[in-house]
C-alpha cells in the first residue's frame, strides 16, 4: 500500500486528509494513480449496492461503481459486492451469487460480467 494511504474501520487517510464512510472498509487497493475502496455491507442492508469507490492519491473522489442494474437491467437479485480483485491490469468484483463484474478503473463503469459459481 502507498505509504501516504492508510485505513482503519470506516476511515481512509491520505496523509492528513481523512475520508469517513458510514460503513466499514473491507478492502483497499492502491493501483496506478488511484485508491479503490470496497465497503463492507451488513447482511440486513437491502439498500447499499454500489459499495466500491475510487479516490485519487490526494483523497479526492473519482467515482462510485456503476449500478449493476443500470448495466444489466434484466439481471435478478442485485447484491452488494463482496470481493475486490486486481489482477494484471483488470479490476473485478464479485457478489454473493458468484457473479464477477469487470470494472473500468478510470471511471467505474461496468464493462463485463462472468459467472464462476
Amino acid at each position: 500500500m502507498n505509504s501516504n494511504v492508510a485505513y482503519s474501520d470506516n476511515e481512509l487517510k491520505f496523509g492528513v486528509k481523512k475520508v469517513l464512510f458510514k460503513l466499514k472498509i473491507r478492502t483497499v487497493e492502491v493501483l496506478l494513480n488511484s485508491v479503490i475502496v470496497l465497503l463492507e455491507v451488513p447482511y440486513d442492508d437491502n439498500v447499499t449496492l454500489n459499495n466500491i469507490h475510487a479516490f485519487n492519491l490526494f483523497g479526492d473522489k473519482l467515482w462510485t461503481v456503476q449500478p449493476v442494474s443500470e448495466k444489466y437491467p434484466n439481471l435478478k437479485n442485485y447484491l452488494p459486492f463482496e470481493n475486490l480483485m486486481y489482477v494484471g491490469d483488470k479490476l473485478s468484483a464479485s457478489d454473493f451469487m458468484g457473479r464477477k463484474f469487470f470494472i473500468n478503473i478510470k471511471d467505474g463503469t461496468i464493462i463485463g460480467m462472468d459467472t464462476f459459481k
